[in-house]
């Protein structure tokens, strides 16, 4: 990560894990020396689940069009 006042590179001095999961670091400049804090949040991507028989929106439909000649019956 860099730092939010000079743009140089940082090291971490502590890591705490919180109760949602993420992580929060105390880091320290290594050029300014400035010290400052991170929330690192671990974001999810929800995978597509498979189903047989359902196309995904992605693929193309060719379909011909309806008979409705059925529908006046």
């Amino acid at each position: 990560m860099f730092c939010p006042v000079c743009g140089e590179q940082t090291k971490i001095l502590q890591t705490r894990l919180l109760a949602d999961g993420s992580k929060k670091r105390r880091r320290e400049c290594l050029d300014c020396e400035v010290r400052f804090t991170s929330v690192e949040k671990l974001s999810s991507i929800p995978k597509p689940k498979a189903v047989r028989g359902v196309k995904r929106e992605s693929e193309e439909v060719i379909s011909s069009p309806p008979d409705l000649s059925k529908l006046w019956r």
